[in-house]
């Protein structure tokens, strides 16, 4: 076993963060992968671990690298191929089947041939990033993890171990604090950055989005139930810089504000929020956030 880890330019470093191991369980958080491993160790031998070499970002943009090695995939005749692997994994990554795969990518197709066409794109697939990046079982396509490393299945597994720290006492803020960062610099974007939306992704998108805005506001709420308004305020202000038009940040971002007595601050917050707001959606901040502004006005 070797703890391992990627920073954003997709180079490896020691970690407490991830612990991969070469078989199903890489998809699973640290806490889960203990009990699975207690129930499958005894019945077979856990290969040797080896780096992914083949690296994929999604969040915030689309690129791989293989070997080190940005890989070029400007061809118009690439597109579907990579556009399976996309819709592979915001499936899951994981024994997703034939049949929901073609009927996202080839909706109009009848059965055989979207399977002929199926099995031509995976063929060529294969042949752009390599045969054993991509099992076929029954049916079922997994993007082997024994070589693949994805961004998107990074931050998932450091919000699982966020999540499971939250839980455990003592707590130790900090380190989750450190983690969240972690999840932030992982985090570049949405998934698939700014490609035309496509329906077979738009869920996948929006729950990693969920779960970041979930994740920084419950650790950001237990750094300041350890007086911690700080910590909490940058992280506030680290996640807006992600999503400016998540209204339940800039209402925590200006009560920690005030809180650390800067109320100068927390009424520039909502004079930011505002012009987002305002910007985009052509309307004023909520009902709770004009409350909240009013109130800080009154304490001048």
């Amino acid at each position: 076993m070797e703890t391992l880890s990627f920073d954003g330019a997709g180079s490896a470093h020691t970690s407490d963060i991830v612990t991969y191991y070469s078989d199903s369980s890489a998809w699973r958080p640290n806490h889960e992968r203990a009990s699975h491993r207690s129930s499958h160790e005894t019945q077979r031998t856990r290969k040797p671990y080896t780096i992914p070499t083949i690296r994929i970002f999604t969040l915030g943009r689309f690129s791989i690298l293989l070997d080190n090695q940005t890989a070029d995939f400007s061809s118009n005749g690439q597109k579907k191929s990579l556009e399976l692997l996309k819709t592979l994994i915001a499936f899951g990554g994981r024994e997703v089947g034939e049949v929901r795969l073609c009927e996202a990518l080839w909706p109009d197709s009848d059965g055989d041939v979207a399977h002929t066409t199926f099995s031509v794109t995976l063929h060529r697939l294969r042949k752009l990033i390599g045969s054993e990046a991509l099992l076929l079982n029954d049916s079922r396509l997994t993007l082997n993890p024994d070589v693949c490393w994805v961004d998107a299945w990074e931050y998932e597994r450091t919000i699982g171990e966020i999540k499971h720290l939250l839980h455990i006492r003592p707590m130790d803020p900090q380190h989750i604090s450190k983690l969240v960062q972690r999840a932030i610099d992982i985090y570049h974007g949405p998934y698939l950055g700014n490609e035309d939306e496509q329906p077979w992704f738009l869920t996948y998108r929006d729950r990693l989005h969920n779960k970041f805005v979930r994740c920084l506001l419950d650790v950001c709420a237990c750094l300041e139930k350890h007086h911690r308004y700080d910590e909490a305020s940058q992280l506030y202000e680290a996640g807006l810089d992600i999503d400016d038009l998540c209204e339940s940040i800039y209402v925590k971002l200006m009560a920690c504000y005030h809180n650390l007595g800067r109320r100068a601050q927390a009424m520039k917050v909502y004079q930011r929020c505002q012009s987002v707001i305002k910007a985009h959606w052509g309307v004023e901040p909520s009902s709770e956030l004009q409350t909240l502004f009013e109130s800080l006005k009154k304490c001048a």
